[in-house]
């Protein structure tokens, strides 16, 4: 009798009524061992409450996993949370020196120790990332400014070369004396990257000799 009723499957034992149930199996040949129709009825409904009862086990079970998952879910976006107002994380924060002092923190109780774990090691590379970011926006923007102090230099050269203060015989140390004070000048000497002023003073001077000659 149960092979025959497991054919009905889940979902379609539980709507098939009882005279519906009997007109599919009447010639089953497992239905027939059961003679009296009282019978044939009640094995039917003992069927169909047991089949109820792991529906709604199952559906129980379901939704206890999925409020479960939910749960972490939310517990883990409040770690987070907790992990980006926590001023005194950085990029080269290590989990060991930070732990003790993050599990003071009732939103560390909530999650086990490798979820923990790994939602720090996602955020400090987050962090990482970020600050890698910053420090290619920050060079860009310095060479940008160093490149702009080269060319006001090289162009308050051309302005002395025009005016006849600089020439091909004019040494770097007579002219240092005359600029050291100009803002041109100071700009280009603060200058970290690229060539320094000495330098572009003796690319100037180079093309000055090349004219004499």
């Amino acid at each position: 009798m149960s092979v025959v009723l497991n054919l009905i499957g889940l979902q379609g034992a539980a709507t098939i009524v009882k005279m519906e149930a009997i007109s599919i199996f009447e010639h089953d040949e497992c239905f027939k061992v059961v003679e009296r129709a009282k019978d044939r009825e009640d094995l039917f409904e003992d069927y169909v409450e047991e089949l109820e009862k792991k529906v709604k086990l199952l559906l129980q079970n379901f939704l206890e996993h999925a409020k479960a998952l939910e749960e972490q879910k939310r517990n883990k976006v409040e770690y987070l949370e907790f992990l980006k107002s926590s001023d005194f994380i950085k990029a080269s924060s290590q989990w060991w020196k930070v732990q003790d002092h993050l599990e003071t923190d009732e939103r560390c109780s909530r999650l086990e120790k490798i979820d923990r774990l790994e939602i720090f090691q996602e955020y400090i590379r987050d962090l990482e990332s970020k600050e890698g970011e910053q420090r290619k926006l920050q060079m860009e923007e310095l060479r940008k400014a160093e490149r702009k102090n080269r060319d006001e230099f090289r162009k308050l050269m051309e302005e002395h070369i025009t005016a006849g203060i600089l020439n091909a015989k004019t040494n770097w140390h007579d002219y240092y004396i005359k600029i050291k004070d100009f803002a041109a000048y100071l700009a280009a000497s603060s200058n970290t990257l690229g060539s320094i002023v000495k330098n572009l003073f003796t690319d100037v001077m180079d093309e000055l000799e090349k004219q004499v000659k």
